[in-house]
């Protein structure tokens, strides 16, 4: 993931990052499962959960490298920590699977990638 500190575009040109579907985790929101389409600007990050779009403003990045973006939301948001990590097939099986409504196997990564990103091309 591109660092968040370089990036210093405006909200309206938000870079997407280069591995698309992430899986997103936090102690404090239990609500999070996976990010598709993530933007990010200089303080702010949104992406589309399966079902609606998030944004979140970003108050302390924590970590951000090719393995994990991690970072706590502005405390008038509340203030909890999120990680996003590339979503693999392992990943979805352990973690993802079995908290989704209609729980799907996949045998390869492409075919999760297709069928996840066929929910945002759908949801409009």
């Amino acid at each position: 993931m591109k660092s968040i500190e370089s990036s210093r575009e405006p909200m309206e040109n938000k870079e997407k990052t280069p591995t698309y579907i992430y899986y997103v985790e936090s102690t404090e929101d239990n609500t999070v499962l996976y990010a598709i389409n993530v933007r990010i600007s200089p303080t702010v990050i949104t992406w589309f959960d399966g079902t609606k779009e998030r944004i979140m403003t970003i108050g302390e990045v924590i970590e951000n490298n090719d393995n994990a973006l991690i970072f706590k939301r502005d405390e008038n948001e509340g203030g909890a920590i999120y990680k996003f990590s590339p979503l693999t097939l392992e990943i979805y099986d352990q973690k993802v699977k079995n908290r989704l409504v209609k729980p799907t196997s996949f045998e390869t990564e492409e075919e999760l990638i297709e069928a996840l990103q066929s929910t945002l091309d759908n949801a409009w």
